[in-house]
């Protein structure tokens, strides 16, 4: 999507003398607003489920939500929606114990799928997060009682990210949207890009929580294809919970996504 950057490294004038025009920044902020909700959307899904969400779930608003969201994105893969839909049916008969059951198969503490630290050498685990914790510090946003590296953190920073650039580009600050884009790119290539397909693989066949972990996989490939962005995978590597590490990155100073 080369017209994404184009207008971004131009004055509006310039911009306009290249074709691109007030009308095109408009759909660039629509989409970037679209992607937001997505990003939110999934991160709510990852959380611990609780009788609110569950009956949002129930009652096809998940789907209708993330479906509309997703018709605005230029790099819609086919097959993705039809995953979504298979949501609805499977949830018609299953229960708020049920889905707490089964999420407990990938957030158990025997496993802790769900955070990115698990995925990377257990040397290299603490680094991660603290980088990954510069990376909300840079925009203002913190976290508190979890790790920053949960899968819901990393993807409700990308909401963050979204909506900044949404603004910003209505607001014809080009400068501070690129920046914006930049970061995207910067964390899906480093982060959350990085183990979103292993997770795939080790969630498959678990009910709810596997096909909602290959819609993520799949949103990520359409987020990288849209930013040009390239990634290394990421094996999950089932480090051992280290009990002093809340501690640790309390330690250096954030106190909760905000």
């Amino acid at each position: 999507m080369e017209g994404h950057n184009l207008c971004l490294s131009q004055g509006r004038s310039e911009a306009k003398d290249m074709g691109i025009t007030y009308r095109d920044e408009i759909k660039m902020a629509e989409v970037a607003l679209k992607r937001s909700i997505v990003y939110e959307l999934l991160a709510h899904a990852f959380g611990e489920p609780e009788r609110e969400f569950f009956e949002f779930l129930k009652d096809g608003e998940f789907s209708l939500h993330i479906i509309d969201a997703l018709t605005f994105h230029p790099c819609l893969k086919e097959g993705v929606i039809p995953l979504i839909r298979e949501i609805d049916l499977k949830m018609r008969d299953l229960k708020i114990e049920d889905l707490r059951e089964n999420y407990e198969l990938i957030a158990s503490r025997e496993k802790n799928l769900l955070y990115e630290g698990n995925y990377h050498p257990l040397f290299n685990v603490f680094e991660e997060m603290a980088d990954i914790a510069g990376f909300y510090r840079a925009f203002g946003a913190n976290f508190s009682g979890e790790r920053p590296d949960h899968i819901c953190f990393e993807l409700e920073f990308m909401r963050l990210l979204c909506l900044l650039e949404s603004k910003a580009l209505l607001q014809a600050e080009h400068e501070k949207a690129e920046i914006c884009i930049s970061s995207q790119k910067k964390f899906l290539s480093e982060h959350l890009g990085r183990w979103t397909e292993d997770l795939m693989e080790k969630t498959a066949g678990i009910p709810f929580y596997g096909r909602l972990c290959e819609i993520l996989e799949r949103w990520i490939e359409m987020e990288l294809e849209l930013l040009s962005v390239k990634r290394t995978r990421l094996i999950y590597s089932q480090n051992i919970y280290v009990e002093n590490s809340y501690q640790c990155i309390k330690e250096v100073g954030y106190e909760g996504i905000q």
